[in-house]
């Protein structure tokens, strides 16, 4: 899989977000679900995409993050493996995520 993705010319996937559309909010639970629309880059090729994502914030006070999409490699150029017909892989392959984030205190001074 490394080499169908190219990793050394391309070492990272990226995602970068464009928007939030919300499904359900609940004020007072602190958690949202809905949609997150951005750019992934998979070797080299940048397509929208779409994820599902749950957003919710802990006791910790942190924002948590969850999501989950299928990618189809071939929007992103990446070769199917087909060993003879014996052994292949999915063309989709499932991509999930989870964040927590914590804002930083400023420090005056």
């Amino acid at each position: 899989m490394r080499k169908r993705l190219a990793v050394q010319e391309h070492p990272g996937l990226e995602f970068e977000l464009a928007r939030f559309e919300p499904d359900q909010i609940d004020a007072a639970a602190l958690r949202a679900s809905g949609r997150a629309l951005g750019r992934m880059r998979v070797r080299g090729v940048t397509q929208d995409v779409v994820m599902a994502v749950q957003i919710s914030i802990d006791d910790a006070r942190r924002m948590c993050v969850e999501g989950q999409m299928k990618l189809d490699l071939t929007r992103f150029g990446v070769p199917v493996p087909n060993k003879l017909g014996l052994i292949t892989m999915e063309k989709e392959v499932d991509v999930w995520i989870s964040l927590k984030l914590r804002a930083n205190a400023r420090t005056e001074g």
